[in-house]
Protein backbone atom coordinates (compact mmCIF):
# COMPACT_ATOMS: atom_id res chain seq x y z
CA UNK A 1 0.00 0.00 0.00
CA UNK A 2 2.48 2.10 -1.21
CA UNK A 3 2.18 6.01 -2.23
CA UNK A 4 0.86 9.45 -0.21
CA UNK A 5 -2.49 8.43 -1.47
CA UNK A 6 -2.46 6.21 1.33
CA UNK A 7 -1.25 8.51 3.73
CA UNK A 8 -3.50 11.21 2.04
CA UNK A 9 -6.57 9.15 2.76
CA UNK A 10 -5.69 8.23 6.50
CA UNK A 11 -6.10 11.63 6.85
CA UNK A 12 -9.28 12.29 5.69
CA UNK A 13 -10.42 9.14 7.17
CA UNK A 14 -9.43 10.52 10.82
CA UNK A 15 -11.09 14.27 9.92
CA UNK A 16 -14.23 12.13 9.01
CA UNK A 17 -13.68 10.36 12.49
CA UNK A 18 -14.07 13.77 14.53
CA UNK A 19 -16.97 14.77 12.19
CA UNK A 20 -18.89 11.68 13.40
CA UNK A 21 -21.69 11.42 15.56
CA UNK A 22 -19.47 9.40 18.11
CA UNK A 23 -17.13 12.68 18.55
CA UNK A 24 -18.16 15.88 16.99
CA UNK A 25 -21.12 16.49 19.27
CA UNK A 26 -18.98 15.26 22.34
CA UNK A 27 -15.77 17.66 21.69
CA UNK A 28 -16.57 20.08 23.99
CA UNK A 29 -17.22 17.53 26.81
CA UNK A 30 -13.75 16.04 25.91
CA UNK A 31 -12.02 19.35 25.91
CA UNK A 32 -13.55 20.13 29.36
CA UNK A 33 -12.60 16.71 30.71
CA UNK A 34 -8.81 16.75 29.84
CA UNK A 35 -8.65 20.64 31.25
CA UNK A 36 -10.02 20.97 33.85
CA UNK A 37 -11.32 24.28 34.93
CA UNK A 38 -8.98 25.55 32.51
CA UNK A 39 -11.79 26.84 30.04
CA UNK A 40 -13.67 28.43 32.97
CA UNK A 41 -10.28 30.80 33.90
CA UNK A 42 -9.88 31.33 30.58
CA UNK A 43 -13.53 32.87 30.40
CA UNK A 44 -13.29 34.79 34.08
CA UNK A 45 -9.86 36.39 32.83
CA UNK A 46 -10.68 37.36 29.35
CA UNK A 47 -8.76 34.59 27.29
CA UNK A 48 -5.83 34.87 29.31
CA UNK A 49 -2.76 34.01 27.67
CA UNK A 50 -1.80 31.53 30.50
CA UNK A 51 -5.04 30.06 30.19
CA UNK A 52 -5.36 29.66 26.63
CA UNK A 53 -1.19 27.89 26.53
CA UNK A 54 -2.51 25.34 29.31
CA UNK A 55 -5.99 24.35 27.25
CA UNK A 56 -3.71 23.78 24.20
CA UNK A 57 -0.91 21.53 26.08
CA UNK A 58 -3.46 19.33 27.58
CA UNK A 59 -5.21 19.28 24.47
CA UNK A 60 -1.65 18.38 22.82
CA UNK A 61 -0.97 15.78 25.29
CA UNK A 62 -4.67 14.45 24.77
CA UNK A 63 -3.69 13.78 21.30
CA UNK A 64 -0.31 12.42 22.13
CA UNK A 65 -1.85 10.03 24.24
CA UNK A 66 -4.54 8.48 21.03
CA UNK A 67 -1.26 8.94 18.84
CA UNK A 68 0.85 6.62 20.94
CA UNK A 69 -2.10 3.86 21.05
CA UNK A 70 -2.86 3.59 17.07
CA UNK A 71 0.83 3.52 16.71
CA UNK A 72 1.50 0.84 18.56
CA UNK A 73 -1.56 -1.11 17.41
CA UNK A 74 -0.17 -0.53 13.31
CA UNK A 75 3.08 -1.91 14.38
CA UNK A 76 1.84 -5.32 15.76
CA UNK A 77 -0.44 -5.46 13.03
CA UNK A 78 2.52 -4.65 10.67
CA UNK A 79 4.70 -7.25 12.78
CA UNK A 80 1.55 -10.12 12.45
CA UNK A 81 1.30 -9.94 8.15
CA UNK A 82 5.18 -10.23 8.52
CA UNK A 83 5.06 -13.34 10.36
CA UNK A 84 2.25 -14.22 7.97
CA UNK A 85 4.18 -13.47 4.82
CA UNK A 86 3.90 -16.57 2.75
CA UNK A 87 -0.11 -16.27 2.68
CA UNK A 88 -0.08 -12.51 1.81
CA UNK A 89 -1.94 -12.23 -1.04
CA UNK A 90 -4.96 -14.35 0.65
CA UNK A 91 -4.62 -11.86 3.80
CA UNK A 92 -5.34 -9.20 1.14
CA UNK A 93 -7.87 -10.22 0.35
CA UNK A 94 -9.55 -11.14 3.04
CA UNK A 95 -8.36 -8.09 4.61
CA UNK A 96 -10.12 -5.95 1.92
CA UNK A 97 -13.30 -7.70 2.51
CA UNK A 98 -13.06 -7.09 5.98
CA UNK A 99 -12.84 -3.07 5.62
CA UNK A 100 -15.65 -3.43 2.80
CA UNK A 101 -18.01 -4.74 5.70
CA UNK A 102 -17.22 -2.00 7.88
CA UNK A 103 -17.65 0.83 5.50
CA UNK A 104 -20.79 -1.08 5.22
CA UNK A 105 -21.63 -0.94 8.71
CA UNK A 106 -20.93 2.30 9.32
CA UNK A 107 -23.73 2.76 5.91
CA UNK A 108 -26.30 0.64 6.94
CA UNK A 109 -25.46 -0.59 10.67
CA UNK A 110 -26.61 -4.34 9.94
CA UNK A 111 -23.62 -5.76 12.25
CA UNK A 112 -25.40 -5.85 15.80
CA UNK A 113 -22.25 -6.74 17.82
CA UNK A 114 -20.11 -3.61 16.46
CA UNK A 115 -22.58 -1.63 17.97
CA UNK A 116 -21.04 -2.78 21.55
CA UNK A 117 -18.90 0.39 23.01
CA UNK A 118 -15.94 0.00 25.24
CA UNK A 119 -14.65 3.43 26.72
CA UNK A 120 -12.31 3.32 29.97
CA UNK A 121 -12.74 6.02 32.16
CA UNK A 122 -9.82 8.39 33.82
CA UNK A 123 -10.76 9.91 37.12
CA UNK A 124 -8.11 12.13 37.59
CA UNK A 125 -7.73 15.29 35.96
CA UNK A 126 -4.68 16.56 35.20
CA UNK A 127 -3.82 20.23 34.04
CA UNK A 128 0.16 19.20 33.90
CA UNK A 129 -0.04 16.67 30.83
CA UNK A 130 -0.09 13.45 32.69
CA UNK A 131 -3.99 12.75 32.72
CA UNK A 132 -4.46 14.47 29.24
CA UNK A 133 -2.67 11.46 28.28
CA UNK A 134 -3.89 8.65 29.89
CA UNK A 135 -7.12 9.96 28.62
CA UNK A 136 -5.65 10.26 25.17
CA UNK A 137 -4.74 6.31 25.61
CA UNK A 138 -8.25 5.60 26.91
CA UNK A 139 -9.81 7.42 24.05
CA UNK A 140 -7.55 5.71 21.50
CA UNK A 141 -8.29 2.31 23.03
CA UNK A 142 -11.90 2.67 23.54
CA UNK A 143 -14.67 0.95 20.64
CA UNK A 144 -17.47 3.42 19.47
CA UNK A 145 -19.46 2.76 17.14
CA UNK A 146 -18.96 4.82 14.16
CA UNK A 147 -15.54 5.48 14.86
CA UNK A 148 -14.45 2.13 15.04
CA UNK A 149 -14.80 0.84 11.53
CA UNK A 150 -13.24 3.76 10.15
CA UNK A 151 -10.55 2.94 12.67
CA UNK A 152 -10.02 -0.60 11.69
CA UNK A 153 -10.31 0.50 7.73
CA UNK A 154 -6.92 2.34 8.58
CA UNK A 155 -5.35 -0.09 10.68
CA UNK A 156 -6.11 -2.75 8.09
CA UNK A 157 -4.45 -1.09 5.26
CA UNK A 158 -1.60 -0.05 7.47
CA UNK A 159 -0.83 -3.60 8.56
CA UNK A 160 -0.36 -4.43 4.68
CA UNK A 161 2.41 -1.62 4.40
CA UNK A 162 5.56 -2.70 2.54
CA UNK A 163 7.84 -1.29 5.10
CA UNK A 164 6.97 -0.68 9.03
CA UNK A 165 7.61 2.99 9.28
CA UNK A 166 4.98 3.50 6.68
CA UNK A 167 2.93 1.24 8.57
CA UNK A 168 3.25 3.84 11.46
CA UNK A 169 3.20 6.84 9.42
CA UNK A 170 0.03 6.01 7.95
CA UNK A 171 -1.49 5.84 11.67
CA UNK A 172 0.42 9.37 12.27
CA UNK A 173 -1.40 10.75 9.12
CA UNK A 174 -5.00 9.60 11.05
CA UNK A 175 -4.17 10.65 14.05
CA UNK A 176 -2.98 14.09 12.92
CA UNK A 177 -6.60 13.98 10.90
CA UNK A 178 -8.75 13.64 13.96
CA UNK A 179 -6.42 15.65 16.51
CA UNK A 180 -5.72 18.67 14.30
CA UNK A 181 -9.26 19.47 15.09
CA UNK A 182 -9.12 18.68 18.18
CA UNK A 183 -6.74 21.48 19.09
CA UNK A 184 -8.05 24.02 16.75
CA UNK A 185 -11.72 23.93 18.86
CA UNK A 186 -8.83 24.41 21.92
CA UNK A 187 -8.02 27.39 20.80
CA UNK A 188 -10.59 28.85 19.17
CA UNK A 189 -13.03 28.04 22.23
CA UNK A 190 -15.98 29.91 22.05
CA UNK A 191 -16.15 30.13 17.83
CA UNK A 192 -15.90 26.46 17.86
CA UNK A 193 -18.86 26.36 20.07
CA UNK A 194 -20.95 29.01 18.11
CA UNK A 195 -20.37 26.60 15.19
CA UNK A 196 -20.69 23.58 16.32
CA UNK A 197 -24.91 23.95 16.70
CA UNK A 198 -24.89 24.44 12.71
CA UNK A 199 -22.45 21.61 12.00
CA UNK A 200 -24.83 19.15 13.77
CA UNK A 201 -27.22 18.54 10.97
CA UNK A 202 -24.74 17.84 8.77
CA UNK A 203 -23.29 14.86 10.84
CA UNK A 204 -25.53 12.42 8.83
CA UNK A 205 -23.53 13.94 5.75
CA UNK A 206 -19.79 12.87 6.95
CA UNK A 207 -21.42 9.56 8.18
CA UNK A 208 -21.70 8.99 4.53
CA UNK A 209 -19.22 9.83 3.51
CA UNK A 210 -16.71 7.62 6.20
CA UNK A 211 -19.05 4.64 5.25
CA UNK A 212 -18.32 5.64 1.14
CA UNK A 213 -14.28 6.35 1.73
CA UNK A 214 -14.13 3.26 4.15
CA UNK A 215 -15.46 0.72 1.48
CA UNK A 216 -13.30 2.70 -1.47
CA UNK A 217 -10.17 2.02 0.60
CA UNK A 218 -11.47 -2.22 1.20
CA UNK A 219 -12.09 -2.12 -2.69
CA UNK A 220 -8.64 -0.85 -3.35
CA UNK A 221 -7.15 -3.45 -0.87
CA UNK A 222 -8.92 -6.33 -2.61
CA UNK A 223 -7.39 -5.95 -6.19
CA UNK A 224 -4.21 -4.75 -4.84
CA UNK A 225 -3.07 -1.46 -3.32
CA UNK A 226 -3.30 1.98 -4.27
CA UNK A 227 -0.59 2.07 -7.25
CA UNK A 228 -3.23 2.65 -10.10
CA UNK A 229 -4.85 5.87 -8.13
CA UNK A 230 -1.69 6.94 -7.38
CA UNK A 231 -0.71 6.45 -11.50
CA UNK A 232 -3.94 8.44 -12.11
CA UNK A 233 -2.84 11.08 -9.82
CA UNK A 234 0.66 11.41 -11.44
CA UNK A 235 -1.07 11.32 -15.15
CA UNK A 236 -3.48 14.22 -14.44
CA UNK A 237 -0.56 16.32 -12.60
CA UNK A 238 1.98 16.07 -15.50
CA UNK A 239 -1.17 16.82 -18.69
CA UNK A 240 -1.76 19.82 -15.91
CA UNK A 241 2.18 21.03 -15.94
CA UNK A 242 2.17 20.46 -20.05
CA UNK A 243 -0.83 23.11 -20.30
CA UNK A 244 0.65 25.91 -17.27
CA UNK A 245 3.56 25.46 -19.22
CA UNK A 246 2.11 26.42 -22.54
CA UNK A 247 2.23 29.84 -20.89
CA UNK A 248 -1.25 30.63 -22.95
CA UNK A 249 -3.81 33.20 -21.61
CA UNK A 250 -6.36 30.59 -20.39
CA UNK A 251 -3.71 29.38 -18.33
CA UNK A 252 -4.15 32.77 -16.36
CA UNK A 253 -7.90 33.22 -17.23
CA UNK A 254 -8.99 30.00 -16.51
CA UNK A 255 -7.98 29.60 -12.87
CA UNK A 256 -9.17 33.26 -12.51
CA UNK A 257 -12.37 32.46 -13.28
CA UNK A 258 -12.21 29.58 -10.77
CA UNK A 259 -11.49 31.74 -7.48
CA UNK A 260 -13.49 34.46 -9.04
CA UNK A 261 -16.47 32.59 -8.81
CA UNK A 262 -15.51 30.96 -5.41
CA UNK A 263 -14.90 34.87 -3.99
CA UNK A 264 -18.62 35.26 -5.47
CA UNK A 265 -20.54 32.96 -4.41
CA UNK A 266 -21.01 34.48 -0.47
CA UNK A 267 -22.05 37.23 -2.46
CA UNK A 268 -24.13 35.53 -4.42
CA UNK A 269 -25.91 33.67 -1.20
CA UNK A 270 -26.20 37.01 0.59
CA UNK A 271 -28.36 38.64 -1.59
CA UNK A 272 -30.94 35.22 -2.22
CA UNK A 273 -30.65 35.51 1.26
CA UNK A 274 -31.55 38.85 1.33
CA UNK A 275 -28.88 39.30 5.12
CA UNK A 276 -26.03 41.21 5.63
CA UNK A 277 -22.23 39.83 4.97
CA UNK A 278 -20.38 40.76 8.33
CA UNK A 279 -19.04 37.38 9.13
CA UNK A 280 -15.56 37.53 9.17
CA UNK A 281 -14.74 34.51 7.91
CA UNK A 282 -16.94 34.77 4.81
CA UNK A 283 -14.88 38.24 4.27
CA UNK A 284 -12.12 36.52 4.55
CA UNK A 285 -12.65 33.58 2.18
CA UNK A 286 -14.10 35.60 -0.22
CA UNK A 287 -10.99 38.55 -0.10
CA UNK A 288 -8.65 35.78 -0.48
CA UNK A 289 -10.11 33.86 -3.47
CA UNK A 290 -10.23 37.43 -4.90
CA UNK A 291 -6.63 38.28 -4.42
CA UNK A 292 -5.65 34.92 -5.80
CA UNK A 293 -7.92 35.64 -8.93
CA UNK A 294 -6.44 38.59 -9.50
CA UNK A 295 -2.62 37.54 -9.10
CA UNK A 296 -3.31 34.78 -11.30
CA UNK A 297 -4.77 36.92 -13.77
CA UNK A 298 -1.63 39.38 -13.96
CA UNK A 299 0.99 35.92 -14.05
CA UNK A 300 2.27 37.10 -10.63
CA UNK A 301 1.57 33.05 -9.58
CA UNK A 302 0.51 30.27 -11.52
CA UNK A 303 -2.15 28.27 -9.99
CA UNK A 304 -2.60 25.37 -12.41
CA UNK A 305 1.23 24.82 -11.58
CA UNK A 306 1.06 24.58 -8.53
CA UNK A 307 -2.01 22.29 -8.31
CA UNK A 308 -0.05 20.25 -11.23
CA UNK A 309 3.12 19.67 -8.43
CA UNK A 310 0.37 18.91 -5.83
CA UNK A 311 -0.76 16.07 -7.67
CA UNK A 312 2.37 14.85 -8.87
CA UNK A 313 3.13 15.03 -4.93
CA UNK A 314 0.64 12.77 -4.29
CA UNK A 315 0.70 10.16 -7.31
CA UNK A 316 4.66 9.89 -6.19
Amino acid sequence: MDGNVSIFTAFAAGLLSFLSPCVLPLVSSYLLLISGNSFKHAESTAQSEISKRAILLSTISFVLGFTCVFIVISILLYGLMVFLGGIIAVINKVAGILVILLGLQILFNFIPFLNYEKKFSVQRKDAAGVGPFIAGIAFGAGWTPCVGPILGGILLMASQSEQMPRAAAYLTAYSVGLGAPFMLAAIFWGTFLKYLAKLKPLIPVFHVISGVLVVGIGIFMFFGRFVLLNALFFKLGYALAKWADAGTFGVRLIPALIFLFLALIPVVVTIVCKKPLVKRPIVIFSAICLVIATFNLLGIINCAALFSKWLVFIGI
